[in-house]
C-alpha cells in the first residue's frame, strides 16, 4: 500500500529531526563530561585522536602491525568504558542513542524500510486522512463501564474486552465488525480505541464519518482524475466508517456504499462500521445486497444502555449546581458583613441576634443550643 507522496516527505523530515536530536544530545553529554569530568574527558579525547591516527597508519602498515595497532586501540576503548562506569555514567554515554537502534533513525535497514518508518507513515496517514478532530482522545484506558447498569454493564464489559483482543491481534485478515445501537453508547469511542491501537502497530488506518467519506468518494467518482484518497479508502489496512446512515443519501452514494463494502470484503481488508440503524433500517436504506454483506460477512456487536452523552451532561449540570451552592454559602469577610446561603444578612460579630450586645455566637451557630 503506497502512501500519498506528501506523507513520505513528512516522514523523512521527522526521521531527520530524530537524527539531529540524537546528535545534539550526544554533544550535550560530551560537553557535560568536559565540564564535570575533565580528566575523563581527556581520556576520551586521547582515545579519539589515537583512533584517527590508527586509521591513517593502517593504510600503510603490514597486516601483522595493523593487528597490533588495533589491539592497542581496543585496549584504550576498554579503559575508557571502565572509567565511564566507574564514574557512575552509562556505558553508552559517549555513543549516539537513536530513537530506533535498528536503523539509527535513517528509516531503512538491510535495504528495507524499517519498522520505525512504517509506524511514522501510518501515524501521519491516520492524522492526515482521518476525521477525528473532536474525538481523538478516545482510548481503551478511558472507556468507562460505570455508565452501564445491570445486564448492559455485563454485555458492554464483554464487548469492550473483545475490542481489546481485536486490536491486539489485528492482522490483514481480521474479521469485519458492525457496531449497532442507539446514539451515545460508546460505538465511536471503542472503534477509535481500536484505530489508535492498530495505528500504533504500524498499520494504515482510515477513520471517517460516513457523510464526509461518501461525499468525497462521490466527488472523486464524477471527477476527471484518479485521487489518492480513493486508493487509500479501498486499500488501507483498516477502514472505520462512523455513523453509517447519517449521510445525505443519493443514488451515487448508495452505490458507493455497496462498492466499498463489497470490494474490501472480497479483497479481505478489515472494515469496522458504526451505525444507529437496525438491520431492517439498513435494508430499507441501502437494499438487500448491502444487508446481505453486513448480516452475513460482518460480526455484529449490539450496544445497549443509556445515552452516555446525556449522562455526562447531567453530571456537568449537577457539578455546576453544586459549585453554585457552595459559592452562595461562602462567608463574605472584610466588609463588616456576612451572608448565609441565599444572601440573607447575618449578624455582625459585635451584634447579637437582636442587634444588641448579647452573648456572641460562632458564624453559623444557633441560639438556644
Amino acid at each position: 500500500m503506497r502512501y500519498p507522496s506528501e506523507l513520505y516527505r513528512k516522514a523523512e523530515a521527522i526521521l531527520k529531526k530524530r537524527q539531529e536530536r540524537t546528535r545534539y544530545e550526544l554533544r550535550q553529554r560530551k560537553e557535560a563530561l568536559r565540564t564535570h569530568y575533565p580528566e575523563l574527558y581527556a581520556v576520551y579525547r586521547d582515545t579519539v585522536e589515537q583512533g584517527i591516527l590508527l586509521g591513517k597508519q593502517m593504510l600503510t602498515s603490514p597486516p601483522d602491525q595493523s593487528d597490533a595497532l588495533m589491539a592497542a586501540q581496543q585496549g584504550r576503548m576498554a579503559v575508557l568504558l571502565q572509567s565511564l562506569v566507574a564514574a557512575g555514567l552509562d556505558a553508552d554515554y559517549l555513543q549516539e542513542r537513536p530513537f530506533c537502534p535498528r536503523c539509527g533513525d535513517k528509516g531503512f535497514a538491510d535495504d528495507q524500510s524499517c519498522e520505525c518508518r512504517r509506524q511514522v507513515l501510518s501515524g501521519l496517514a491516520y492524522e492526515w486522512l482521518s476525521d477525528i478532530s473532536q474525538v481523538e482522545d478516545c482510548s481503551f484506558d478511558n472507556f468507562r463501564l460505570e455508565y452501564y447498569q445491570g445486564d448492559d454493564a455485563l454485555r458492554m464489559e464483554k464487548l469492550a474486552k473483545s475490542c481489546v483482543r481485536y486490536a491486539r491481534k489485528f492482522h490483514h485478515r481480521s474479521p469485519d465488525l458492525l457496531f449497532m445501537g442507539p446514539p451515545g453508547l460508546g460505538k465511536t469511542h471503542l472503534s477509535l480505541s481500536i484505530a489508535r491501537a492498530v495505528v500504533n502497530q504500524g498499520h494504515l488506518v482510515l477513520y471517517a464519518s460516513a457523510a464526509k467519506l461518501l461525499e468525497r468518494l462521490v466527488d472523486i467518482a464524477f471527477g476527471d482524475t484518479q485521487d489518492e484518497y480513493r486508493d487509500i479508502v479501498y486499500g488501507c489496512d483498516l477502514l472505520i466508517i462512523d455513523d453509517l446512515g447519517t449521510e445525505f443519501q443519493t443514488r451515487p452514494s448508495t452505490s458507493e456504499v455497496y462498492s466499498l463494502i463489497n470490494t474490501r470484503s472480497i479483497e479481505g481488508r478489515p472494515t469496522i462500521i458504526n451505525t444507529n440503524l437496525t438491520l431492517r433500517e439498513l435494508q430499507e436504506r441501502y437494499g438487500d445486497r448491502v444487508l446481505s454483506r453486513l448480516a452475513n460477512g460482518y460480526t455484529v456487536n449490539q450496544f445497549s444502555g443509556k445515552d452516555i452523552r446525556f449522562q455526562k451532561r447531567l453530571e456537568a449540570v449537577e457539578r455546576r449546581n453544586t459549585n453554585g451552592k457552595e459559592k452562595a454559602g461562602l462567608l463574605i469577610l472584610g466588609g463588616g458583613e456576612r451572608r448565609h446561603e441565599g444572601g440573607r444578612r447575618a449578624a455582625r460579630p459585635s451584634e447579637g441576634a437582636g442587634g444588641g450586645n448579647e452573648h456572641r455566637h460562632g458564624p453559623f451557630q444557633e441560639e438556644g443550643g
